[in-house]
């Protein structure tokens, strides 16, 4: 309260809930209207309304996986590719970013062959890296904007006999994020 002019500043702030209405680019506005008593005349003021607009940010991320060969002989070695990026759309850094990639039952993964073949900005690369039972797994705590990482590795082709003329390894990679980082109980 300034006493000479009795203006007030009323600071708000307000949180963005996780919501499906609440989706990337979405405007909200907050309104604001003001009353009050005049004492001169006893009666009721209002002054407003007032806006301001802002528009919700989220990430989207995409993956894309590629393998060197369509298809293989048998007992061959072959390399998966995956990239993880913004998609065009995102507008905000992704939290809690983990991709799993299982390897197909009948597919040999190459110990030590997987590895971060690119990640830029290079502190964009993964805090966590591994294969475990035949699961990779890459997690960031967080992923900006822009960054763009390629994890690679190698797996084998079951020898023959078992595997058959014509089988197929359907082998995808699904990746999850976050718009806060760490737990929260609105996600």
């Amino acid at each position: 309260n300034v006493a000479a002019s009795n203006s007030f500043i009323l600071r708000v702030v307000a949180k963005v809930n996780n919501v499906l209405t609440n989706v990337n680019t979405t405007p909200l506005s907050n309104v604001a209207t003001v009353g009050y008593t005049d004492p001169n005349t006893n009666t009721n003021v209002t002054s407003g309304p007032s806006s301001q607009t802002v528009s919700v940010i989220e990430p989207r991320l995409q993956v894309n996986k590629t393998v060197s060969k369509s298809t293989a002989e048998c007992g061959e070695l072959l390399t998966y590719t995956i990239t993880v990026s913004h998609a065009p759309q995102s507008t905000a850094t992704a939290y809690d970013v983990e991709l799993k990639d299982v390897i197909p039952t009948g597919m040999i993964y190459d110990p030590g062959s997987l590895m971060v073949f690119s990640a830029a900005p290079p502190s964009a690369a993964p805090t966590t890296l591994t294969e475990l039972g035949q699961v990779v797994t890459a997690q960031w705590g967080s992923f900006p904007m822009g960054s763009s990482v390629t994890i690679k590795y190698r797996a084998k082709t079951p020898t023959c006999p078992p595997a058959t003329s014509n089988q197929v390894f359907p082998n995808t990679a699904n990746l999850n994020w976050t718009s806060q980082s760490g737990a929260t109980p609105d996600e």
